[in-house]
C-alpha cells in the first residue's frame, strides 16, 4: 500500500538526512508517529462499508497531514546530525507503524475495503 511505502521511506530518509537542528528531525518523526496513530484510530472503527463511508473525510485530512509532514521530511538537510539516531523512540515508531499496517491489511479483508484504501 502507498501509504505504508510512505512510511517506510519517511523512516529511511530520516536515517539518511541532515545538518540542520536535532529538534528538526525529531520533531518530523514525532508528527509522522502521530498522524499514523491518528489514521490508525480512524481504520479501527471501520467493521463495514458503511463506516468506510464515514471514515472517508476523516482519513482524507489524515492521510493528507500524513503527506504534509513527508514532504517536509524530504526537506530536511542529508544526512541527520548522529545524535537524532540516539534520541528517536524507534520502538514507539514501530509500534505505531505496526498498528496502523495491521489496520490496513484488516479493512482490506472487509467487503469493499481493498476498493476503499485504494484511494489512499
Amino acid at each position: 500500500m502507498s501509504g505504508i511505502a510512505r512510511g517506510l521511506l519517511l523512516l529511511g530518509l530520516l536515517s539518511l538526512t541532515g545538518c540542520t537542528r536535532t529538534e528538526d528531525y525529531l520533531e518530523v518523526v514525532q508528527s509522522q508517529q502521530k498522524a499514523m496513530e491518528e489514521v490508525t484510530e480512524v481504520l479501527v472503527k471501520i467493521h463495514d462499508e458503511k463506516d468506510m463511508a464515514g471514515a472517508r473525510d476523516a482519513l482524507d485530512t489524515r492521510f493528507a497531514r500524513y503527506e504534509a509532514i513527508a514532504r517536509k521530511a524530504r526537506g530536511l538537510p542529508q544526512p541527520p546530525p548522529p545524535e537524532v539516531a540516539q534520541r528517536l523512540d524507534q520502538v514507539a515508531f514501530k509500534r505505531a507503524f505496526d498498528a496502523m499496517s495491521r489496520e490496513i491489511l484488516r479493512v482490506k479483508e472487509l467487503p469493499g475495503g481493498d476498493e476503499f484504501l485504494r484511494q489512499y
